[in-house]
């Protein structure tokens, strides 16, 4: 090999070791998942679900051991529009927002986030949450009743934007027929005393609930009702 062949070599090999080596940023697998402020009763053991302007928290997991998820910076977009909100910034992992109606598009709102760390992006995701409507259970669900016999029914709300199920107020209808009112401040009650029964038949029972501080907020349910003699 000539002497010029090998300075051209070896200039070649300095020039290669030479040339940086770019790390690529690690990635990061990102899990969101939600919860909201709705009312549900104690005894409910599954989720509560989000309502028109309930508040909805939005939580960040990372599996990555990489990563530190205090130390990344986190952009959230509601609908695809960032949201430039106090939960917004480094170490924000927790996004909590207002389900107004603007937001609700076909029946649910799309929380998206962004991960970033110096500046590069480092993972993302994003998650549709649908929008419920309040509900009320009338408990038992179904009765077949006797002659002299009384009876208690119990209106159960879920999903109304309520703190307590005082807050709500409850109206029953015993076939096309008002029921009246033993105690306003206990109207989830309602207590029927059956006579005698002189042949079958069916009625339906049916509560109307509103939260009294924001009639918007409401939902009915039916049972039906068997008399036997």
């Amino acid at each position: 090999m000539s002497k010029t062949k090998i300075i051209y070599f070896i200039l070649l090999f300095s020039l290669f070791l030479a040339i940086p080596v770019i790390a690529q940023t690690p990635k990061a697998n990102i899990t969101l998942t939600w919860s909201c402020d709705s009312y549900i009763p104690l005894e409910y053991q599954g989720k509560a679900l989000p309502i028109e302007n309930s508040f909805i928290d939005v939580a960040v997991t990372i599996d990555a051991l990489e990563f530190n998820p205090q130390d990344l910076t986190y952009l959230w977009s509601l609908n695809g529009q960032l949201q430039n909100v106090p939960n917004y910034g480094l170490g924000s992992a927790n996004f909590k927002f207002k389900a107004e109606k603007k937001l609700i598009i076909n029946g649910s709102i799309t929380v998206k986030v962004n991960a970033i760390k110096n500046g590069s992006t480092v993972g993302s995701s994003a998650i549709t949450i649908k929008i419920f409507r309040p509900e009320v259970i009338i408990n038992p669900s179904e009765q077949v009743l006797t002659s002299n016999q009384n009876v208690q029914f119990i209106a159960r709300p879920y999903f109304f934007n309520i703190k307590s199920s005082n807050e709500i107020d409850h109206q029953w209808i015993l076939g096309n027929n008002p029921a009246s009112r033993v105690d306003d401040e206990y109207s989830d009650v309602f207590f029927l005393t059956v006579g005698d029964i002189g042949q079958e038949l069916s009625q339906n029972l049916t509560v109307r609930s509103e939260n009294k501080s924001d009639f918007s907020q409401s939902a009915q349910n039916t049972i039906q009702l068997l008399f036997t003699p």
